[in-house]
């Protein structure tokens, strides 16, 4: 029995590596099923990676514009959360636990336009995980099996704190956007550099809040970084990230009339990147941006 529950234990988190991995590379639909896979497979003993695998899964689900998805997979991380907190480990785990399950609340209540919940989710979750973060000896000491590592932790409270940053965002609040984002980006490049794909989230974050502040020469310097640091990291044809970051260049290029620059981005963007369904429809289908441009160098 035991060696059948550290089977199940290790084959789920093998999962969730290939599960990280279809996700730098922007494959939604694979990682999504990976994130079902992964919670099947997650071993019941064990509650807390049940909260976690059907976090995972409600990200999946936003990812493919699946809200009903998300919702139901959101209802199941709850359920097992409650159920976490009666285990043995709750003492040490159940921030960590929780902040999660808020992250995910947060970005189900952006996706549905509720901003205002979605900052005050978030910043439960990074409350949450701050307070985890120090006791991450402790859930080492009191894991069944071997611990993640402790940047894991760190980076998920820049993570949520990104998120905090996109509801302000969202809300017009650009001031305090600006702020909690370049916090995130700093804070995640002392601890892990450049080229990782949430410091390359972070700089788009920042490049989108500059955007919006009509500061599009920095707001581009960024986002050409960001598609360096995505290409750099693994990313490529398909990839809804790398997509969406050229898409950024493109619109500060629009935004700063180098029409020619903006159509070459395009191009590529649309020739060689968007090359999926979902990527074709969010970035190429309707974009209003490229049209313009489409116009003005003459389709």
């Amino acid at each position: 029995m035991l060696f059948r529950s550290l089977v199940q234990t290790f084959l789920s988190r093998a999962l969730e590596a290939l599960y990280r991995a279809e996700s730098v590379a922007g494959n939604a639909k694979a990682a999504a099923a990976l994130a079902e896979d992964a919670l099947r497979e997650a071993n019941p003993q064990f509650s807390g990676p049940l909260v976690a695998n059907s976090g995972t899964l409600v990200d999946a689900r936003l990812w493919l514009g699946d809200i009903g998805g998300a919702q139901k997979a959101l209802a199941m991380a709850e359920d097992y959360l409650k159920r976490a907190s009666q285990s043995r480990n709750a003492s040490s785990f159940g921030d960590l636990w929780a902040a999660g399950v808020e992250a995910r609340r947060a970005s189900l209540l952006a996706e549905t336009g509720r901003h205002a919940e979605a900052e005050q989710a978030a910043r439960k979750a990074l409350m949450l995980q701050e307070r985890a973060v120090p006791r991450y000896d402790e859930m080492a000491a009191n894991s069944p099996v071997a611990m993640f590592p402790r940047g894991q932790m760190e980076r998920l409270a820049e993570n949520w704190r990104g998120m905090v940053a996109q509801a302000l965002r969202a809300q017009g609040r650009l001031v305090e956007a600006e702020v909690e984002a370049r916090r995130v980006l700093l804070n995640l490049l002392a601890r892990a550099g450049r080229y990782t794909p949430d410091s390359a989230k972070a700089i788009m974050l920042l490049s989108s809040v500059l955007f919006e502040q009509g500061r599009f020469a920095e707001a581009e310097t960024l986002a050409k970084a960001a598609v360096d640091t995505y290409e750099s990291v693994g990313s490529g044809p398909g990839s809804y990230q790398l997509a969406n970051a050229l898409n950024l260049v493109a619109k500060t290029q629009t935004a700063r009339e180098r029409w020619r620059e903006a159509r070459a981005t395009f191009d590529r963007l649309a020739g060689q990147i968007a090359i999926d369904d979902a990527s074709r429809d969010a970035f190429v289908s309707g974009n209003v941006m490229l049209g313009l441009v489409q116009v003005k160098t003459g389709a």
